[in-house]
């Protein structure tokens, strides 16, 4: 009996853990979005224009 619900902690412990680091990601890319867009935006016009770094 007691063997089961140390599982079902750890279970549920490591599922906590998926979710804060899901959640953490998302914040890590949101954080990011507007970086990665006007670097996006930036190559995008040296394309247009024929430049290459």
């Amino acid at each position: 009996m007691m063997m089961s619900s140390t599982l079902q902690n750890i279970k549920c412990f490591t599922h906590k853990l998926e979710i804060s680091t899901i959640n953490l990601s998302k914040s890590v890319m949101n954080e990011n979005k507007y970086f990665l867009y006007k670097m996006l935006n930036r190559e995008n016009k040296f394309q247009q224009y024929g430049l290459s770094q």
